[in-house]
């Protein structure tokens, strides 16, 4: 992208959705993945620091087995948390000792997602989230979500702008004993960036 050779090592990871036609060819693909840590690690733009070493995720025993759909159900009901700031909801949903590998740096347990809640509604007070996808096997639920709001709170130091974003973040999410022990998430945080005027094309 006109960036010289940085002869940096870089780190990230990424989640696709592909849809498959009859004639077993991808008909349609979604992708998400880390382009604003890449970016920062070349040092195309500042903001990077070497994250903490990811959890482990919490062995859970025993509980009832759950169904394929009732995983689902489970995933996609964070949507309480996230639309209408009911941050008690992730107790229930999230283990004690949850992580979130892709971002170590949040609290372990219900209280990662609630920091991260947070710090989107805070900053997009009309906030919305929806789902786009979900797709589901054994205990993995991976689901496309649709991101909007408008800028009018503090964002990462960033001074609201008040303009409207669109965004999207694809989320893997692992459930044993009837809640969720580790979230993988890509969010087009560079998108946000570029839409927020603080990015350019």
């Amino acid at each position: 992208m006109g960036i010289a050779p940085t002869g940096k090592r870089v780190v990230v990871s990424a989640l696709e959705i592909l849809r498959i036609d009859e004639s077993g060819r991808v008909a349609e693909r979604w992708e998400r993945f880390g382009a604003m840590q890449l970016l920062q690690q070349i040092g195309a733009i500042p903001g990077w620091e070497e994250p903490p070493e990811a959890p482990p995720v919490p062995l859970v025993a025993g509980g009832p087995e759950r169904s394929v759909e009732e995983n689902k159900q489970l995933v996609t009901s964070q949507l309480g948390i996230w639309n209408d700031g009911d941050y008690g909801l992730a107790d229930e949903l999230f283990h004690p000792e949850s992580v979130t590998p892709d971002a170590p740096q949040f609290a372990r347990g219900p209280e990662g997602c609630k920091q991260a809640a947070r710090i989107f509604r805070e900053a997009f007070p009309d906030f919305n989230m929806t789902v786009e996808d979900v797709i589901a096997e054994n205990d993995l639920v991976l689901c496309r979500f649709r991101q909007t709001g408008t800028h009018r709170g503090d964002l990462f130091g960033i001074p609201p702008t008040g303009k409207s974003v669109d965004f999207q973040e694809m989320a893997l999410c692992k459930i044993a004993g009837g809640q969720i022990v580790a979230t993988w998430f890509q969010t087009d945080m560079l998108g946000l960036m570029q839409q927020i005027g603080v990015a350019s094309a």
